[in-house]
């Protein structure tokens, strides 16, 4: 558990060797879209999709209901999927930014008896998650790190796209 680059993450979706948290963030929101996309096509049957799959929307999401999701047993499949997008666990709070502390405090506790059944995705693209030495996500990723993995999915470097494009056409 703790840090996994891009490659790292592509390899545990594709061998199915999950984590029950992840905490993904960073500049690139395609790679964020595209590999959620890959965790809801590899966990989460269509069939089966509204007893095995929730998703939340930040600002309108409470800990307690995903918290609550989480602990629901799947049915025919072997894992729940609750994927969280830009939910506050940070604040703005008189012109700083401050850590949610209920929300954090809930989660933690949840993290200590995890549900083995539940993969629990924490997802950010238009909250910006800053780790300067005094940023309050610091201890949100730390927290996270501990139970599960945290993903940053960056912009790619020209040398990274040139290698990707050539191995692409390479296969076709």
């Amino acid at each position: 558990m703790g840090k996994l680059n891009e490659a790292q993450f592509k390899a545990q979706i594709k061998e199915g060797n999950f984590s029950n948290v992840y905490f993904i963030y960073g500049t690139e929101n395609y790679l964020k879209d595209f590999y959620l996309g890959k965790l809801k096509k590899k966990l989460v049957n269509d069939a089966f999709a509204d007893f095995n799959f929730r998703q939340y929307e930040g600002q309108e999401a409470e800990i307690d209901d995903i918290i609550l999701d989480s602990q629901l047993m799947p049915m025919m499949s072997e894992y729940t999927l609750i994927i969280v997008h830009d939910f506050p666990l940070v604040k703005k709070s008189k012109d700083k930014l401050v850590q949610n502390k209920e929300s954090m405090d809930k989660l933690k506790e949840y993290f200590k008896d995890i549900s083995e059944t539940c993969i629990m995705v924490f997802w950010y693209e238009g909250i910006e998650v800053t780790l300067k030495k005094d940023s309050p996500w610091n201890s949100v990723i730390n927290a996270f790190s501990k139970a599960g993995e945290v993903v940053e999915l960056n912009e790619r470097t020209p040398a990274e796209l040139n290698k990707l494009l050539v191995n692409y056409a390479a296969k076709r």
